[in-house]
């Protein structure tokens, strides 16, 4: 937005919008100067009255919450009646970028690296269970690899890990999806449960290149995640770990109850 085309747009009073960062169906990310203390940062706004009442959720529940691995929530606020937050401006490449280079190149993510970040994602997934949260949108795309590490990004499907009444049982994307939320019954089951599928979909594509669940059409994709027998890592890249393959495949079991706990087994392991 330059200033020859008007006014520019401020949001709360204190936030000038300098440009559009991105948007999709449920919100739009802006950067922004905080006038007040002189700062770039990010704006999250939503677009939709459901999304409106899931950033609050959001904010409130990313607030609570210090990790390298998170982004930090500066501030809240009202912009023309709609909830914003204020978080920090993240710089980096997103893990389906690097995933992307790396098949460009033919080549595949170091084995030190994705031991790297896949511990931080299950550090950062161990902090919002704790707090009784649930991310519900695990993927590669939604991984930041910044200077200071990975950090986990787009928190839009945050909703509270036993809020029987979130009737949103379809959430989260095709690819990286669990059998439970895919059967209708998550709400019967944690939503972190369901984080730790999705982690070990992302964990698969990272040390392989590829999904391991993937077909022509979404109704034959939803099936395999229910049906199709776990693949092991190891038939595509032969060199990973054996216990590093093993605990991938647990993440990826079609019984909730029988993933391991992201703190105390994928960490340590």
């Amino acid at each position: 937005m330059h200033a020859h085309d008007g006014p520019v747009e401020m949001v709360g009073g204190i936030y000038q919008v300098r440009k559009e960062l991105g948007r999709g169906a449920m919100g739009r990310i802006l950067l922004a100067k905080d006038i007040v203390l002189n700062r770039r940062v990010a704006i999250k706004l939503p677009l939709t009255d459901q999304a409106a009442s899931m950033l609050l959720s959001e904010g409130r529940a990313l607030a609570a919450l210090s990790h390298p691995s998170l982004p930090t929530i500066h501030a809240a606020g009202n912009h023309d009646g709609k909830p914003f937050l204020v978080m920090e401006l993240l710089h980096g490449t997103s893990l389906e970028e690097r995933l992307e280079l790396a098949e460009e190149h033919g080549q595949s993510i170091g084995m030190r690296e994705c031991v790297s970040v896949l511990t931080c994602m299950a550090e950062a997934l161990h902090a919002i269970h704790a707090a009784g949260i649930a991310h519900r949108d695990i993927k590669p795309e939604n991984v930041l690899v910044c200077k200071r590490g990975p950090v986990l990004i787009d928190f839009g499907l945050v909703v509270p890990e036993y809020d029987a009444s979130d009737q949103r049982v379809y959430g989260g994307s095709p690819l990286y999806v669990s059998p439970e939320v895919i059967k209708g019954n998550a709400i019967r089951c944690a939503g972190g449960l369901a984080d730790r599928y999705s982690l070990g979909i992302t964990a698969y594509e990272l040390l392989t290149g590829t999904v391991p669940f993937d077909a022509d059409t979404l109704e034959d994709i939803l099936r395999m995640h229910v049906e199709a027998p776990i693949p092991d890592p190891r038939m595509l890249r032969p060199n990973i770990p054996g216990p590093l393959a093993e605990l991938i495949t647990e993440l990826m079991a079609k019984q909730p109850g029988r993933r391991p706990q992201v703190a105390e087994d994928v960490v340590w392991r």
